[in-house]
């Protein structure tokens, strides 16, 4: 599969959250290595290859909160 345009990544930095909403089904875990972080080289290395096929938009999201990643600057 060849990728020839991006316009938008969506990326899961980290599945941590520092709340525990009753409908969200991280309050009841999720399946093994789930709390795993996104390597920041991992990041870096995709955002890089993605900027030259167009990408504008880079959405942090997922089930965890984003901002929660220390890794972050």
């Amino acid at each position: 599969m060849i990728i020839e345009e991006v316009e938008q990544l969506n990326l899961e930095m980290d599945g941590a959250c520092n709340i525990n909403c009753p409908m969200c089904p991280q309050s009841t875990g999720r399946e093994e290595g789930f709390l795993e972080k996104f390597p920041m080289t991992l990041f870096h290395k995709v955002v890089d290859e993605a900027i030259p096929l167009g990408l504008k938009f880079v959405n942090l999201s997922g089930s965890g909160e984003p901002l929660l990643s220390k890794d972050l600057e």
